[in-house]
């Protein structure tokens, strides 16, 4: 029996390992393959049309140029500006080529990518993670553009979703006490969507929901509120030096809004026209 059992085990470590070996080579067959999908995106969109990408590639030349530095896309008091601020970086070692901005885009885009890939292993494992991140290779046609080709800050969107995500399910899960610093990174990603992209909000609220669910009054507490809060100022700081000095133009619906009666009007009519209809 004891000779069986050693055999069973020793049968059982090795298909252990093969699966291992596989769901590895396996992971890194549909990444790979997601990161040359992406590259070949950013060339072939490197000379749309588009007026929107145009802005960005204006955006770009300005930083590299020494121009400019704009905190949001220009026209606008929302959406801000640090994937194109990506872009620049790397147009530092390519040049500013449409090229090089579309390329910001598409690596950021990769990045959201391997963080589906992660989020779906931990949840449901290996089979899952790749078969998340094959979901994610070409995609529908909007999506498969916009993660190639720049409109301002819809990859780096994404990438800030799904982080934001992978925190609501697994900051604390494990019945650890979570360190109240560990606040600082999630705090920053918030900060990071604020400033940026609004559209991550909805998963700012479910992960401050399924978070306050798990950890309760733990949540907070003084130290927990102080490291988040912290997170979130550095995150969003382009934010607030901006609109101190242009009348918080950012509160409005349009760029050229009146801040706060604006922001409360907008409000109205979210809560009593678009929400019931």
């Amino acid at each position: 029996m004891d000779a069986e059992g050693n055999a069973l085990g020793r049968w059982a470590a090795r298909r252990r390992r093969a699966l291992s070996v596989a769901a590895i080579a396996a992971s890194a067959l549909v990444l790979g393959a997601c990161l040359v999908v992406r590259v070949l995106g950013a060339k072939w969109y490197a000379l749309h049309g588009n007026p929107d990408y145009a802005v960005v590639v204006l955006m770009v030349r300005h930083i590299l140029a020494g121009v400019d530095f704009p905190v949001f896309f220009y026209g606008q008091s929302y959406m801000g500006s640090l994937e194109p601020a990506f872009s620049a970086l790397l147009g530092l070692f390519l040049g500013p080529t449409p090229f090089a901005v579309c390329l910001g885009t598409a690596l950021l885009a990769f990045a959201m990518i391997a963080a589906v890939h992660r989020l779906a292993w931990r949840v449901a494992g290996p089979v899952a993670a790749v078969a998340a991140s094959a979901l994610c290779l070409i995609g529908p046609a909007g999506y498969f553009h916009y993660v190639a080709s720049p409109r301002g800050g819809y990859a780096l969107g994404l990438l800030l979703t799904v982080l934001l995500l992978h925190d609501a399910v697994f900051l604390g899960a494990d019945g650890v006490t979570v360190r109240a610093r560990r606040f600082l990174p999630l705090g920053l990603i918030v900060g990071l969507g604020f400033w940026n992209f609004w559209l991550t909000m909805p998963a700012v609220a479910t992960a401050g929901a399924m978070l306050l669910w798990r950890l309760r009054l733990r949540l907070i507490r003084p130290a927990v509120l102080g490291w988040g809060s912290l997170g979130f100022f550095l995150g969003s700081l382009p934010w607030w030096v901006w609109n101190i000095g242009h009348e918080w133009q950012s509160l409005g619906a349009t760029s050229g809004a009146g801040g706060l009666g604006q922001s409360f009007q907008t409000a109205r009519l979210l809560f009593f026209e678009r929400l019931p209809a």
